[in-house]
């Protein structure tokens, strides 16, 4: 974060997979969400032949899915 910083960059987003959960935030993506301005995006596996991804954004109490638009 710090080199994020230092460059003038900005975090937008931030990555991570459920290999074998569902694509939305766990209790543990909900408290270790330091980032409220980021997006967190979140890919499941659970069918791997069908991987799904959705977006949200974490802030103090609440969780908002936003549109996700892959290209």
């Amino acid at each position: 974060m710090l080199d994020i910083e230092d460059r003038g960059w900005d975090l937008l987003a931030i990555f991570h997979s459920h290999p074998s959960g569902p694509d939305v935030p766990s209790t543990v993506d909900l408290s270790t969400a330091y980032y409220p301005e980021a997006v967190y995006v979140i890919v499941s596996f659970i069918d791997p032949e069908r991987p799904s991804a959705k977006a949200f954004t974490i802030g103090e109490d609440r969780v908002e899915e936003i549109p996700l638009l892959v290209d």
